[in-house]
């Protein structure tokens, strides 16, 4: 469990994409004048996934 494995290395990988996904999208919804619930259901839902 100390080593890692191919498998966990997918997974930090996801979860890196994911958390740069999530930032860009969260830059992008503080350039929109008024984010609406759709915008932010989309930010939230990797943030869910990956906690």
């Amino acid at each position: 469990m100390a080593h890692p494995t191919p498998m966990s290395l997918d997974i930090v990988k996801r979860v890196l994409m994911a958390r740069s996904n999530f930032m860009a999208q969260a830059f992008f919804n503080t350039r929109l004048p008024q984010p609406g619930p759709y915008e932010q259901t989309l930010m939230s839902i990797p943030e869910i996934r990956y906690l």
